[in-house]
């Protein structure tokens, strides 16, 4: 991939990259295990000798390894989304194809802290659920639980154990 990037001139983007960018394992005790110390340094390896430009994305940037941190020219924290910025967000995740009586300013105020991805999980839970119940669209009621379900989700993904 960074061969064609390379070749291509384009913009090598890598999501979800502190799975790829993790700490080396300093404990192999499995072949995967070694596997995945060598795709470390092989990665490493391509990294220094890039010539073109890689975007990494994560929510989880205290899981890379310092070597490669200090690979990276640019941090860029990208906040969650204002108020604004979810009601764009739910306007554009709840199109006219898709029936709904939703009160976007007021779901956009109560999705304060959830992600672009939660809240596109909130609607696909609501038409779900309204769709089990046999309903023609989506109501403000199928919104709002789904928004609390998401982040009662979110909070027991994140309490510690």
């Amino acid at each position: 991939m960074f061969d064609t990037a390379r070749e291509s001139g384009c913009v090598l983007f890598i999501d979800e990259a502190d799975g790829l960018l993790g700490v080396r394992l300093s404990q192999v005790q499995t072949a995967s295990d070694a596997s995945v110390n060598v795709t470390r340094a092989a990665l490493l390896a391509l990294m220094n000798d890039l010539t073109g430009t890689v975007v990494f994305a994560t929510n989880k940037l205290s899981a890379y390894d310092p070597a490669f941190m200090r690979r990276m020219l640019a941090h860029i924290l990208v906040d969650l989304p204002d108020a604004a910025a979810r009601e764009a967000l739910l306007r554009r995740m709840l199109p006219p194809q898709l029936p709904h009586r939703a009160d976007v300013p007021a779901l956009a105020a109560l999705s304060e802290g959830l992600s672009g991805g939660d809240l596109g999980n909130v609607v696909l839970n609501a038409a779900l659920h309204a769709a089990e119940r046999g309903l023609t669209e989506v109501p403000q009621a199928a919104l709002v639980d789904a928004v609390r379900e998401v982040r009662d989700a979110r909070e027991r993904n994140l309490a510690p154990t």
